[in-house]
């Protein structure tokens, strides 16, 4: 059964992806198409690339890749440079052509505040960009804009698929569970982010056919990098207790 594939971001926790991911490979779906934002267009860009969910999180793992774009908190801004390496060490010939997955990725226009979505030429800049977090990272400047984090505007990109014969599994990372007591400054910002995620996913998931979110999820915050392959299991673990519905759904003709 083919399927296109919808990956949300949400930083470290975008690593559940390749849990789900592996489960629904295993599961005998084959993913025809790709579409992601934030950590989720790179995961994206690796599976597309015929990188294994395994091989992709010992690249992450390995390279301490959630750890070069994790930002110090004292006002400044900062740039991609280490995590732009070792994306060229990992795809090499940089376009989306050599991909053998296609792959859709959105950035955020932040001058004319609106969502652009790439699928061709060079590869490494556009997924950069989606991931870049405004007021922390640099813009990235894509031809004559300048792009930052396409969560801002669409953290579930399911638009490039609408139309599409394929059914659309959308996995996202995000589950909101409130708590009592916030006690960080840090936790303030990446709640306000989660917010602001919320109000731009929940229409979107209604355009997907089935949504997969691990509620295990919540306890992770953004930046929780030693936690790689807890998430990753999670996810699987997750994906695998929703192998029937995923089954229904890409069996039904609706």
């Amino acid at each position: 059964m083919d399927i296109n594939l919808v990956l949300s971001g949400g930083g470290a926790r975008g690593l559940a992806h390749l849990g789900m991911i592996k489960v629904i490979r295993e599961s005998g779906f084959n993913i025809r198409k790709i579409s992601g934002v934030s950590t989720g267009s790179v995961v994206g860009a690796f599976i597309a690339a015929g990188f294994s969910p395994e091989e992709t999180l010992k690249v992450f793992v390995e390279n301490n890749l959630m750890y070069q774009i994790r930002p110090v908190f004292n006002g400044g801004i900062f740039r991609l440079t280490k995590w732009e390496k070792i994306l060229m060490e990992s795809f090499p010939k940089n376009t989306f052509e050599s991909l053998a997955i296609p792959l859709t990725v959105n950035v955020t226009d932040i001058n004319e505040c609106k969502t652009v979505f790439i699928n061709s030429g060079p590869l490494i800049r556009p997924l950069l960009a989606s991931c870049s977090i405004p007021g922390i990272f640099e813009p990235i400047v894509l031809g004559d804009r300048q792009c930052v984090d396409g969560g801002v505007l669409n953290n579930l990109p399911v638009e490039p698929f609408q139309g599409d014969s394929n059914k659309i599994i959308a996995l996202h990372v995000n589950p909101l569970i409130f708590e009592n007591e916030i006690d960080s400054a840090f936790i303030i910002f990446e709640r306000s982010v989660q917010l602001s995620i919320r109000d731009n996913t929940n229409e979107r998931k209604k355009l997907a056919h089935i949504v997969l979110e691990p509620p295990g999820l919540s306890r992770f915050q953004i930046f929780d990098l030693n936690e790689a392959k807890a998430i990753f299991n999670i996810g699987y673990e997750y994906a695998k207790s929703r192998v029937k519905d995923i089954e229904n759904i890409a069996m039904s003709t609706s």
